[in-house]
């Protein structure tokens, strides 16, 4: 349990009907905040907010992030956000040689653009209030990018550059704009592949804690950086990943 404050501050953290959003999301409401929740689909949001409901309140935003008028409802229809978690993400695995158009597209329909247009969405309101905390959720990948997630990995290190070039305009207005990139965490995406025994072993292998992440070890990073302790904290990036970069 963590001691952060965060008064009545709201939150929208997209992706957060599953792993790292929704454990995000859970953080900021046991610490104060309204959140609300975002996922492709109302069957999977419903579940997640009548459990953290009992924690504090919680408001369900159903986006398709790959769709580009569903993003500008969706910034419609959030209103004065203090707290942005851009944690969705798409990611397809394929061979480099075999990555498709269509691949390309929808990758950064949702891990570029949709994230894009909430920044330009969501951020000016912050200044305008003076008070804003923005978190990209980039990936182990900017660094050390997987041989099968070629395109995914190059829009990880896309969000690295966006915060270094964003924190700089917004400091001055009281919003800050930071990241943390977690490493292998035990979420519905990598389950299957750490299934195999002899993967899993060699991904433990290059883990100096060794275990795996799980979505709540990115919890903390998450809350110190909405922190109103934070405020001077801006264009950095926090590893989450046991060691795993070094």
């Amino acid at each position: 349990m963590y001691n952060i404050s965060l008064g009545n501050r709201r939150a929208l953290v997209t992706g957060s009907s599953r792993g790292i959003g929704k454990a995000i999301a859970k953080g900021l409401l046991r610490a104060g905040c309204t959140i609300c929740l975002n996922g492709r689909y109302k069957k999977d949001l419903k579940p997640v907010a009548k459990e953290l409901s009992k924690i504090g309140p919680v408001e369900i935003h159903v986006c398709d992030l790959s769709n580009d008028s569903a993003v500008d409802q969706l910034a419609l229809d959030v209103k004065e956000i203090d707290i942005l978690v851009l944690n969705a993400a798409l990611q397809i695995r394929k061979a480099w040689s075999e990555i498709s158009k269509e691949d390309i597209n929808r990758q950064v329909a949702v891990n570029l653009q949709a994230n894009l247009k909430l920044l330009q969405a969501i951020v000016p309101g912050m200044e305008g209030r003076g008070w804003g905390r923005v978190i990209l959720v980039s990936s182990i990948q900017h660094q050390k990018p997987h041989p099968q997630m070629m395109v995914y990995a190059s829009l990880k290190s896309g969000l690295i550059n966006i915060m270094h070039n964003l924190a700089g305009i917004v400091a001055k207005n009281g919003v800050t704009i930071n990241a943390i990139s977690p490493g292998v965490i035990a979420t519905e995406v990598n389950r299957d592949a750490l299934t195999d025994p002899i993967y899993r072993k060699k991904v433990l292998e290059n883990i100096p804690v060794g275990r795996f992440g799980e979505p709540e070890d990115c919890v903390g990073a998450a809350l110190f950086l909405c922190a109103e302790e934070s405020s001077f904290v801006t264009g950095i990036d926090i590893p989450v990943n046991g060691g795993g970069s070094f």
